[in-house]
């Protein structure tokens, strides 16, 4: 990631407007300049499919978490509390499905040293 995250530029409508026009196309030209070292893209064939139909892993990842958020907001379905991983580690724990494995204590403090 960038540590900066998406929210950071949403505060009003003109940031998001600026964002869209001119940040994020800025950011697909320079991913394009990246492809065209690589040697994979002619510099225009890489920024046309980043700026419109971007195929990496990140990208649809996002698409993803768009499409469950929207579908969740439509249905009002309670399952989608399992999206948020703690609910999903205790909720899979208590019907016995497998999941990974993590920490389960009655009170945990963690201290930083000085």
């Amino acid at each position: 990631g960038t540590g900066i995250a998406l929210s950071f530029f949403c505060f009003n409508k003109f940031a998001v407007l600026l964002f869209i026009l001119l940040i994020n196309p800025i950011i697909c030209l320079l991913s394009a300049f990246n492809a065209k070292k690589k040697g994979e893209k002619t510099l225009s064939q890489a920024y046309s499919e980043q700026l419109l139909t971007p195929q990496d892993w990140f990208s649809y990842w996002r698409l993803n978490c768009r499409l469950a958020s929207f579908h969740s907001l439509l249905t009002n379905c309670s399952e989608y509390k399992q999206e948020d991983k703690w609910t999903f580690l205790v909720t899979g724990k208590e019907k016995g499905v497998p999941i990974s494995p993590f920490l389960d204590v009655p009170s945990l403090v963690i201290k930083d040293k000085n």
